[in-house]
């Protein structure tokens, strides 16, 4: 307790950090008006809701490609689109997020997300193709 209470005085003291700046560079270093995410091989690497000790974030996010977007001690990050988080079918038919299954069922959220794996929402173009 007696580190926390000193971080906070330290805190407290010098004020509100200033807000990073995002680093928004593409592959070859030329600027771009947004990030890609790293993808499924990396941790974190999809957009969502990842919650850890670090994060607990309101709005979805992912690691990102090329050192684009916010510096962080795992990797660069970036906010996403929300519209194209996961989601998956819970025991009552209807489709959450991960942040939501936490929301709604509270301390059974995680193991309701784990279990529900397997009806992840698939979603087709007009033509019935992914």
């Amino acid at each position: 307790m007696r580190t926390v209470h000193g971080l906070l005085l330290v805190v407290s003291l010098l004020g509100e950090a200033p807000a990073q700046q995002a680093n928004m560079k593409g592959e070859f270093g030329q600027p771009v008006l947004g990030c890609s995410c790293k993808g499924g091989k990396a941790t974190h690497g999809y957009c969502g809701f990842h919650f850890h000790w670090g994060s607990q974030e309101d709005k979805p996010w992912c690691r990102t490609k090329y050192n684009c977007g916010f510096p962080g001690l795992k990797g660069s990050w970036q906010h996403c689109d929300g519209r194209g988080v996961e989601r998956r079918r819970a025991n009552d038919g209807k489709l959450y997020t991960s942040k939501e299954f936490k929301e709604f069922f509270g301390s059974e959220g995680k193991d309701r997300w784990t279990a529900a794996e397997v009806h992840v929402e698939r979603r087709l173009a007009p033509d019935a193709k992914a």
